[in-house]
């Protein structure tokens, strides 16, 4: 008996050291992440299979085959010129001015557990209905307007998946 075991324990011990090398490929080698980053600022770590594309008027833009995702660098000396104090506007202040300029009515909210301050809203272009995101955040000399969107149909799907995207959001 004793023989048979010592038989199989090389043959165990190789076969643990394998299955050890393939799950750190699998966790580590494999990941289905991966961090994108714009030089204007801003990082933020998606899915695998995002392009940076340009977009007219927007900072940074970037698409997959199902979802898009946008940011506004908006520089505090635009609100400087319109009379606000972007060292006392909070988050919710700024959500509601975007919201205000581009008549949106939505509710801000303020996500405690993710950190996070975002409003919802839908709109239908070029004759499809799109479902956005739109996730505010304050860096050094700037606030910004990140945005997700997908197709209406898509978004429960999405929402849970667009947040947790945005608590990777890094800005200057």
């Amino acid at each position: 008996m004793n023989s048979v075991k010592a038989k199989f324990k090389p043959m165990m011990i190789l076969a643990v050291a394998i299955m050890c090398v393939v799950s750190m490929f699998v966790f580590v080698g494999c990941s289905s992440t991966e961090t994108y980053t714009s030089d204007a600022g801003i990082s933020i770590t998606m899915k695998k299979g995002f392009y940076e594309k340009t977009l007219v008027g927007q900072t940074y833009y970037l698409e997959s085959t199902d979802v898009i995702f946008t940011a506004l660098k908006e520089e505090f000396s635009i609100f400087d010129s319109y009379g606000y104090s972007p060292d006392t506007m909070s988050l919710n202040d700024y959500a509601d001015l975007v919201k205000q300029v581009n008549e949106l009515s939505t509710d801000t909210i303020f996500d405690e557990a993710r950190n996070l301050t975002y409003f919802t809203y839908e709109k239908t272009v070029t004759g499809r209905d799109f479902y956005y995101l739109a996730v505010v955040t304050k860096g050094s000399d700037a606030f910004w307007l990140c945005q997700f969107a997908c197709l209406r149909e898509d978004s429960a799907n999405y929402t849970n998946q667009f947040l947790d995207w945005a608590t990777t959001i890094q800005v200057n």
